[in-house]
């Protein structure tokens, strides 16, 4: 079974201040149609664009740009280069400055369907990632059993969990301007249990295992030892050949001196 994947599209509104001043966060996809608005009132009578220190022409149209009548900043198939900060400067019919308001525009690319794969690793544990061909900016939920994951790495495009067995998954990737839903993913791991029961396994292995290695050292020890009092020969034969070596090197060779008397 396949779910149908969700694609929202949409412009986002958020006030923040930065040094005192009012700035409207605007978010909006790649393609879409973006108005920035002007504050109205009965005696406005000119408005003026900038972006950034650069002012905006006020003729009806340049580019995919437009200054509308009532001083609305159209955005026609907006352009990720269109990201930056506007300024629209509000006058009276006398040229008195009324208003000052300032836009921070961000243009996103959309997410795309998001692809899920997944690894069966040891222990239990499996290890999922969810990817994206296209969008900026993106975070990631996950459901497992059709019950949101919770936890560290939720937001992760790749998530490792404790899943033992078989189920099915999903994957869902947003931005500010978008989301997407992966189709309804089934996986399947088998393997052992938590790791902790693991660890505890191999730990009473390496403690056996020490056990033994001393206990062979010590029947080593005990059978040398009882091997050299059962046969002492050794050391009796050391001792002759070491009394022997002392005689001969104490015994006394004479020999027979003749006196010639020359005449």
């Amino acid at each position: 079974m396949v779910k149908t994947s969700i694609c929202v599209l949409f412009i986002l509104y958020h006030a923040s201040f930065t040094d005192g001043e009012m700035i409207t966060e605007v978010y909006a996809a790649t393609g879409s149609t973006v108005y920035l608005h002007a504050p109205l009132t009965n005696s406005a009578n000119d408005f003026l664009w900038k972006k950034g220190d650069t002012e905006i022409s006020t003729f009806p149209h340049l580019g995919h740009v437009s200054l509308m009548p009532n001083g609305t900043l159209r955005l026609e198939n907006a352009l990720r280069n269109d990201t930056g900060t506007y300024t629209t400067e509000v006058f009276t019919r006398a040229g008195k400055l009324m208003f000052i308001k300032h836009y921070h525009l961000y243009i996103l690319d959309p997410v795309s369907v998001p692809v899920v794969q997944y690894e069966c690793c040891s222990h239990g544990f499996s290890q999922f990632k969810c990817f994206v061909d296209k969008g900026d900016d993106v975070v990631y939920q996950w459901s497992f059993h059709s019950v949101p994951a919770t936890g560290q790495n939720t937001f992760s495009n790749n998530i490792p969990i404790w899943q033992h067995g078989s189920g099915t998954v999903t994957c869902t990737a947003k931005n500010h301007v978008s989301a997407q839903q992966s189709p309804l993913f089934n996986f399947t791991c088998t393997g052992g249990g938590p790791p902790e029961k693991d660890i505890t396994r191999i730990g009473l292995l390496v403690v056996i295992f020490m056990i033994l290695v001393c206990f062979a050292v010590a029947v080593m020890r005990l059978y040398f030892l009882h091997q050299h009092q059962r046969d002492p020969s050794n050391l009796k034969d050391n001792s002759v050949s070491n009394n022997s070596s002392i005689s001969k090197t104490n015994e006394v060779i004479y020999s027979d001196i003749k006196t010639v008397k020359r005449s």
